[in-house]
């Protein structure tokens, strides 16, 4: 079901894209959207156990979200411009591929194939 929906925001995407809309414009609303649907669930979930908002707390959120998904997806639409849709979906289904094979070169993962 969660492949439906990539496939589906690959195409308006691309749709968008193509039609002239600005790609920093609609990865803001991307987000902003996110944000609106999950920000009050997360809030009701987990009333009692929510650290306090230090600044601190403050400015490791705007990094994490920075560096993260919002660097991530605006590097993902600009790449959506270039190419095809169909390309994107591959690229985006190799991710988890990847990023494994990130964390055994970094050893954040230890593979010892005797005990297999």
């Amino acid at each position: 079901l969660s492949l439906l929906f990539y496939t589906g925001m690959f195409m308006i995407s691309k749709a968008a894209f193509n039609h002239g809309m600005n790609i920093y414009i609609f990865v803001f609303y991307r987000q902003a959207v996110g944000s609106l649907i999950l920000l009050p669930t997360a809030l009701l979930q987990r009333r009692s156990a929510r650290p306090a908002m230090t600044l601190g707390v403050l400015i490791k959120l705007f990094f994490c979200a920075l560096i993260g998904i919002t660097l991530g997806v605006n590097l993902y639409h600009v790449s959506l411009k270039f190419t095809s849709a169909t390309v994107a979906s591959a690229v985006d289904n190799s991710l988890p591929a990847i990023t494994f094979f990130l964390a055994v070169l970094l050893r954040f993962i230890i593979i010892d194939i005797t005990k297999a």
